[in-house]
């Protein structure tokens, strides 16, 4: 790769990326002693029952719905402080970090991947977010989808990048875009799938997380990778 990701990221914890199926947990030989030791187990019985030989490697097995077998309770690895590297080194693998598709797979389940497109794309998107939002009056405080368990507000990269852009410095917001004007659910649906359509056919970095957080791994991905906001020439 010429140079560095376009992404930033932060573990969730949600085990999203241990329920993705039907994909491989490499492991080498000598991690099964730890593993093993995690799980209170002898190595050859761990190996015998965790183990399976496949294209040539090893692999933990999985369940039948195709997550990790050493996942419990939902979310929690058994083995995490012994957690082979491949776990340990997502999602810096060679095939996500040379980007493409690939990485827009990865980050399609993984909320903790945050993609930043190159400032031009923003420029030149961003304006048309800004505009479907206006029209439909769409905004977090309007009735965001999807929600949370809980009730957590939601919202996609677009949104927030919008927000944190320098036009958001003139006082425009999401949640301010249209003030005192609510809409129901199926505008702000409505508008969330047209931000997505945008998102498709424009090659924007598309992803759907709560909102406070979404908003606080975004703006640190810009500053780090781009050095600052998304910033556009016009206001749309």
């Amino acid at each position: 790769m010429s140079g560095p990701p376009d992404f930033v990221f932060n573990c969730h914890r949600c085990g999203a990326c241990c329920h993705v199926g039907h994909g491989r947990v490499w492991i080498e030989p000598e991690e099964i002693g730890a593993l093993a030791a995690a799980c209170g187990s002898a190595p050859a019985a761990f190996a015998a029952r965790h183990v399976v030989a496949a294209e040539g490697r090893l692999s933990l097995r999985e369940k039948p719905d195709g997550c990790c077998a050493l996942l419990e309770d939902g979310n929690r690895c058994t083995v995490y402080e012994a957690r082979p590297a491949q776990c340990r080194s997502f999602p810096f693998w060679p095939d996500l970090l040379a980007g493409g598709l690939a990485l827009e797979r990865a980050a399609g389940y993984c909320p903790g991947i945050q993609r930043i497109p190159e400032p031009e794309l923003a420029a030149a998107v961003l304006p048309r977010a800004r505009a479907i939002l206006r029209r439909s009056a769409a905004s977090l405080a309007a009735g965001p989808s999807p929600v949370a368990a809980g009730g957590e507000r939601w919202g996609s990269s677009l949104e927030a990048d919008l927000t944190i852009s320098s036009i958001a410095g003139s006082g425009l917001t999401i949640s301010g875009l249209t003030p005192g004007h609510d809409v129901g659910a199926a505008a702000a649906d409505a508008a969330r799938r047209e931000l997505e359509d945008l998102a498709a056919a424009t090659g924007y970095p598309w992803s759907v997380g709560p909102w406070q957080r979404m908003l606080a791994e975004r703006a640190a991905g810009w500053a780090q990778l781009r050095g600052g906001p998304p910033r556009l020439a016009e206001a749309g």
